[in-house]
């Protein structure tokens, strides 16, 4: 099962912002799970036997700082974030601990123009429609017929539910809306978001009745093109256990412009973040709605935006790591961290960098901290990908890390070979002998190259120069006629 947070950036610690449910791995739901997760889970369900449920908690192109509590970044890390927590405190103001989102989003609805009408306009069935304007969806609304307006418009649309999907749980998808929408499916509040971007919300199998349904929106735009978005196969409604069926909602919808932006007087509930980057976001309105979950570990793949910084990533993510440890108060609960994709040119130069530092920052983390494993993905994508599409193998192998350090498979290979120590050749000292292991079945170069590649050696002053390396049973030698006395070796360095 799959249980996925949908995407609440917050300034304060929130309470689950959304209705929100274990979804079933049916083959036609398992589209919107998480893909790594998936294939994670599906791993060890066929190897273990055993039931696993995916709680999915993420944001692409997140800094890591975002994800950590303010206390832990305080205390920590002070120095680092002390300029950025003090902006999001003030930011911050009085709002509550476990603030309830939902429950203010409907308070400041119930005061729009004209105010105590939203309960009638989301749950009325017999609400007079007649002078509201009919409007094709999904069109921007200034093409639709409300031209240069910005501020809250109000969406009513039936649909017709047949018998047999009554009691049954729905996926609604709405399409990409901008900004901000406020949704009620037969009355009851089913979804709010703050950003541009595609809707996709649950309906409890309890909102749902044969015969007519009402589906109310409301849009608030700031600027730019407003209301639906996208394309009109992007909107449906769908049954959740058969995706495959559906019900197509676009079309003429009654619609009410309500009152303009500069007109709104009540601003929109905080917790309103800047933008998903926004340090301690993520955690307080995608972690700590989640505590105290009795999680058996995490999954975590994450560092191209902190790449820059991987110095001081070294402390930020086992400062991460320590502040859910403590939250979640299960222990030391394992942390499987995936190393980087490859998503960067093959060197040409022994000096690129590429993520290597970031990578170099992951494996001392994963070194150090207890109960943590990593996860090798360096050769698993093509370089064009930030996302690459090989899901499945990095689910693979983070399940192998897990089988040997979660569920005690002590004689599994569960990565590639493992670096342990290096030594200078006597009597010249002019080579260096690499050792490793998780060695499986040996080394072994890649099928179809005529020699290793990658490899950098320097001396004493980090002068790196490509290396010759060949295998010697369970070691590899790495020299150059350039670097006569070498101290230092550097592999894959790019990527």
């Amino acid at each position: 099962r799959s249980f996925t947070v949908g995407f609440y950036p917050s300034l304060v610690p929130m309470k689950l912002p959304q209705p929100a449910r274990w979804e079933v791995c049916s083959p036609e739901f398992a589209k919107n799970f998480t893909g790594v997760g998936y294939f994670f889970a599906r791993e060890i369900h066929r190897t273990r036997k055993i039931p696993v449920g995916i709680i999915h908690s993420s944001v692409g192109a997140t800094y890591a700082e975002a994800w950590v509590s303010r206390e832990a970044l305080q205390t920590r890390m002070p120095h680092d974030f002390l300029d950025r927590l003090a902006d999001v405190q003030q930011a911050a103001g009085v709002v509550p601990e476990n603030y309830d989102y939902f429950a203010d989003i409907e308070k400041w609805v119930a005061t729009v123009d004209p105010p105590g009408a939203a309960r009638k306009y989301a749950s009325d069935p017999h609400l007079d429609t007649a002078s509201w304007l009919d409007m094709t969806v999904p069109k921007p609304w200034e093409e639709a017929g409300l031209p240069d307006f910005d501020g809250l418009v109000w969406f009513r649309h039936w649909i017709e539910v047949p018998a047999d999907w009554a009691g049954e749980d729905l996926l609604l998808q709405l399409s990409l809306i901008n900004d901000v929408d406020v949704t009620w499916f037969n009355g009851s509040l089913v979804g709010c978001k703050q950003v541009k971007g595609t809707r996709n919300y649950t309906l409890d199998a309890r909102l749902v009745k044969p015969g007519k349904n009402l589906l109310t929106v409301a849009v608030l735009n700031r600027e730019g093109p407003g209301g639906f978005c996208s394309a009109p196969s992007n909107m449906a409604l769908r049954q959740v256990a058969d995706g495959s069926t559906l019900i197509r909602i676009h079309g003429t919808w009654k619609v009410k412009p309500a009152v303009t932006i500069k007109d709104i007087a009540v601003p929109f509930p905080v917790p309103r973040v800047r933008d998903y980057k926004t340090i301690t976001g993520m955690y307080n309105g995608m972690i700590a709605p989640l505590i105290p979950f009795a999680i058996k570990g995490t999954l975590w793949y994450q560092g191209e935006s902190n790449g820059p910084r991987w110095l001081q990533y070294r402390r930020l993510l086992p400062t991460l790591i320590a502040d859910w440890r403590s939250r979640f108060e299960v222990g030391e609960f394992p942390f499987l961290i995936v190393s980087l994709a490859n998503n960067n040119a093959r060197q040409t130069k022994p000096i690129e960098p590429g993520w290597a530092e970031i990578r170099e920052s992951q494996w001392r983390t994963a070194r150090t901290v207890p109960n943590t494993g990593l996860a090798m993905t360096i050769d698993t994508s093509d370089g064009s990908n930030i996302h690459p599409r090989n899901k499945q193998e990095v689910g693979r192998r983070l399940a192998l890390v897990a089988r040997n350090k979660v569920y005690g498979e002590k004689d599994l290979i569960y990565s590639g070979p493992e670096f342990i120590e290096m030594q200078t050749e006597a009597p010249k000292h002019d080579r260096i002998r690499l050792y490793f292991k998780q060695l499986g079945g040996g080394l072994m170069i890649k099928p179809g190259d005529s020699k290793l590649a990658g490899f950098a050696i320097a001396g004493p002053d980090k002068e790196f120069v490509w290396g010759d390396a060949v295998i010697e049973g369970d070691t590899i030698v790495v020299s150059s006629p350039d670097v006569p006395t070498p101290k230092h070796v550097r592999y894959g360095w790019a990527w």
